[in-house]
């Protein structure tokens, strides 16, 4: 009993430790790295800023064209040189962080270079959500919530996969999504009622997709899948989401991230917000893919495989009495003489018992 409870602390450590390591090591410096930026034209100002901070500069033809990138959710900026002055465009909505370091950069850059500069914001945040925190915030409900639901419904049938399990998490990511979509949006107002049905799908397919492949992963490992999706999702998936610009994650964790269901999670519900679903294909795409592959192994391994019992109790046995006569008769085998026949099926007067047997008993002269 020690050893176990030893074994289960010793394991929460080692979770502790790396979730520590993880979002730490993600979110300590909130530095731009390979942040997509147009420009129309060259600048020595755009030279300044990128000797110092790591923007990857795309061309564009002119101003309409970077509106329409910065549309589809391509560019967190842009810089138009001009004849008199020059225009910097910031998009908030983008990344909260990733704009006041832009436009720092920027107002210093040309105010050395003594170069007029006009700041221009384009999807601006709104007051209800003035860090553009909700998408991130929107992550921890659905993402806990998959998880947890795959974790009970386990310990409540002790079977590890089964045909209505889908079903049934399926049945769980759509009312959960329908009540977070209702205490975040008319509840809360944390964004308008005019995204309630736009995002009420993304949060079925997000808590879906979290909420199967948890159930894939513990049919396919046992009850190891549980702590696995923990690790995964949650721990490294989670410290990878990006929730403050993903450009701001260091790029080994913007390529981790990418693997994981957390950070399309967050993409997909702030462009829905802020950009008029636009580039949403590839969060789409990855969720789905959770989804329906941890649905096809629940649901084909289930009906193709015997059930996993997990936490199953043994089948109660119940106890044998032996009383003497018995162990009597497992001690000796019974006689088929025909005198022991002829005197077993004779009257009560003429039993006699092994005790009163004179034939049996030792003599006592």
């Amino acid at each position: 009993m020690v050893k176990k409870a030893l074994a289960a602390l010793g394991i929460v450590l080692v979770l502790q430790s790396l979730f520590a390591l993880c979002l730490v090591s993600a979110m300590q410096l909130l530095v731009l790295r390979n942040t997509p930026f147009g420009v129309t034209g060259a600048s020595p100002v755009v030279n300044a800023v990128t000797s110092k901070v790591s923007l990857e500069t795309l061309a564009y033809a002119d101003e309409s064209a970077v509106m329409e990138a910065i549309g589809q959710s391509k560019l967190h900026g842009a810089y138009l040189p001009g004849q008199a002055s020059d225009t910097l465009i910031v998009v908030p909505a983008k990344s909260f962080f990733g704009r006041v370091e832009i436009e720092a950069a920027f107002g210093d850059a040309a105010k050395k270079l003594e170069r007029p500069l006009t700041v221009k914001t384009v999807k601006p945040l709104p007051e209800y959500d003035r860090l553009g925190g909700v998408s991130g915030l929107l992550l921890i409900p659905l993402l806990i919530g998959g998880y947890l639901a795959a974790v009970l419904l386990l310990k409540a049938t002790r079977t590890a996969a089964a045909p209505w399990h889908v079903a049934m998490l399926v049945g769980y990511a759509t009312v959960g999504a329908v009540l977070t979509d209702l205490i975040a949006g008319p509840g809360i107002g944390a964004y308008t009622n005019d995204h309630f049905w736009p995002l009420l799908p993304c949060f079925i397919l997000i808590a879906a997709s979290v909420a199967l492949a948890a159930a894939a992963f513990q049919r396919l490992i046992g009850p190891l899948g549980t702590l696995e999706v923990a690790t995964l999702f949650i721990i490294v998936g989670g410290s990878a989401a990006g929730g403050v610009g993903i450009s701001l994650l260091p790029d080994y964790w913007q390529h981790i991230g990418a693997v994981f269901p957390p950070q399309h999670a967050i993409t997909l519900v702030r462009n829905v917000i802020y950009f008029d679903g636009n580039s949403i294909t590839t969060p789409l795409i990855v969720l789905g893919l959770y989804a329906l592959g941890g649905g096809v192994i629940v649901g084909y391994l289930g009906r193709r495989r015997p059930v996993k019992m997990v936490g199953a109790p043994a089948p109660a046995v119940a106890p044998v009495r032996l009383t003497r006569l018995t162990r009597l008769t497992q001690s000796k085998p019974r006689s088929h003489s025909p005198r022991a026949r002829r005197h077993s099926s004779g009257s009560s007067s003429r039993w006699r018992s092994p005790r009163s047997c004179s034939a049996c008993s030792p003599s006592t002269t």
